[in-house]
C-alpha cells in the first residue's frame, strides 16, 4: 500500500503573534529610557570634554600672554594686528572694539568679510575667538566644534548655515544691533559657553570704570554705562580662588531636567569649569548667591544682598530661550555664578 506524504505547513496563530509583538513592545518600554540615559550621557561627557578644552586653552593663552585671560580685548586708540580695520580711532567705545576685533579675527581666518557689531558685549558668546586665533584648539576654523554644547540644537544649525543669511536669522532677529542685520552673520561662531562676566570686565564701580551688571527684566543684556566699562583686561593672577570660582558655564542647564532650563534656576545643574582648568558637574543651588557690582556697599563689612532679575524667554531669542519653569510670562531668579560676589576676588563653590 502506498505511503501517503502529507506537507505541515509551520505558522504562528494569531495569539502567538499577538504574544511576540506585546514582549517586544515591552522590551523596548525597558530599553528605551536606558537608551535615553545613555545618550545623555555621552552628551554630558562631550559637553565636560569640551569645557576642558576650553578652559585649557584659556589658561595656556594666559601662560604666552602675560598673564591675561583669554578674550577679545581691543582697546580704544591702539593699533592691534596688521589688517586695514586693526587701528582703533581713540573715543571709539569698548564695545565697538570688540566688534572690530571679532570682525578682524573672522576675515583673516575664514575669508568672510562681516560687519562690524558696535553695540554688543562680544564676549559674552564669542570670547572664544581670540584662542582660536591663537592657535590653541589645533585648528584656525572659527566654526569650532568645541564651542557648542551637543544638545544645543540651534548652535549646531547656524554652524551649518555659514552663508546662509536667511537660516541664521530664522525666528530670532536682533533688530537693535548697530548695524541693522549684522549680528546674525556672527551666530555660526557663537558659543554656548560663556565667560562670567568678570573674567572680561571689572569687578567693582570705581569712579568712571563702570562694570557689568544684570539688566533687570532683560537675562541676556547687560548694562555696562556710558560707552562701557574696560573690557577685555583681566589677569588670572587676580582670581582668588581658582578651584572656587566658575569660569565658563553654559547658560542653559541642558542635561539634567527634562528639557532645558536656565541656568539660574535652583533645580539647574551641568558641567563647570572653574579657573584651575577643572571641571565640575554641580547644582546651582549651591553656588553662593551673586550680587550686582554697581550696587557695592561702601562698607566691606555689609554684606549686599543678592543680585535678582527676570528670567523672561519673551524678551530673548525666540526659540532659543527654553519657556519659564513656573509656566509664567517671568520668573524671578538669583545671579548665582554669572554674578559672583567680590568678582574674581570672591569664590562660588
Amino acid at each position: 500500500m502506498p505511503l501517503v506524504s502529507r506537507t505541515s505547513r509551520a505558522a504562528f496563530t494569531l495569539i502567538e503573534l499577538l504574544l511576540v509583538v506585546a514582549i517586544i513592545a515591552l522590551l523596548i518600554s525597558i530599553l528605551l529610557p536606558a537608551l535615553s540615559k545613555s545618550r545623555n550621557a555621552a552628551r554630558v561627557a562631550i559637553c565636560t570634554s569640551n569645557m576642558r578644552q576650553l578652559a585649557v586653552a584659556e589658561a595656556t593663552y594666559a601662560t604666552d600672554y602675560k598673564d591675561r585671560i583669554g578674550a577679545l580685548n581691543w582697546a580704544p586708540g591702539k593699533v592691534n594686528g596688521d589688517t586695514a580695520i586693526s587701528n582703533i580711532p581713540a573715543g571709539t567705545s569698548w564695545l565697538e572694539c570688540q566688534g572690530r576685533q571679532a570682525k578682524d579675527i573672522v576675515l583673516r581666518l575664514q575669508g568672510k568679510d562681516r560687519p562690524a557689531v558696535q553695540n554688543r558685549f562680544f564676549n559674552r558668546n564669542f570670547w572664544h575667538l581670540a584662542a582660536i586665533d591663537g592657535g590653541y584648539f589645533g585648528s584656525t576654523n572659527c566654526i569650532n566644534p568645541t564651542s557648542g554644547c551637543p544638545s544645543d540644537d540651534w548652535v549646531l544649525r547656524w554652524q551649518k548655515n555659514e552663508d546662509n543669511y536667511s537660516a541664521l536669522v530664522g525666528s530670532s532677529p536682533e533688530p537693535s544691533a548697530n548695524p541693522a542685520g549684522a549680528y546674525e552673520w556672527y551666530r555660526p561662531y557663537w558659543s554656548s559657553y560663556q565667560l562670567v562676566p568678570v573674567a572680561f570686565a571689572p569687578d567693582k564701580h570705581k569712579g568712571t570704570n563702570f562694570t557689568l551688571s544684570q539688566v533687570t527684566n532683560r537675562h541676556h543684556l547687560f548694562n555696562g554705562g556710558g560707552n562701557g566699562p574696560v573690557l577685555g583686561q583681566r589677569t588670572v593672577s587676580e582670581v582668588s580662588f581658582p578651584s572656587q570660582k566658575v569660569f565658563i558655564f553654559d547658560i542653559f542647564d541642558r542635561h539634567s531636567y527634562r528639557r532645558p532650563i536656565w541656568h539660574a534656576y535652583t533645580i539647574a545643574s551641568q558641567p563647570l569649569a572653574f579657573f584651575d582648568s577643572s571641571v565640575r558637574f554641580l547644582k546651582t543651588r549651591d553656588s553662593r548667591p551673586g550680587w550686582n557690582p554697581d550696587t557695592a556697599p561702601a562698607n566691606p563689612n555689609i554684606t549686599p544682598p543678592p543680585t535678582t532679575y527676570q528670567y523672561n524667554p519673551s524678551t530673548g531669542f525666540p526659540g532659543y530661550d527654553h519657556p519659564t519653569l513656573s509656566g509664567a510670562v517671568f520668573d524671578n531668579v538669583t545671579g548665582y555664578f554669572r554674578w559672583t560676589r567680590d568678582g574674581l576676588r570672591g569664590y562660588d563653590y
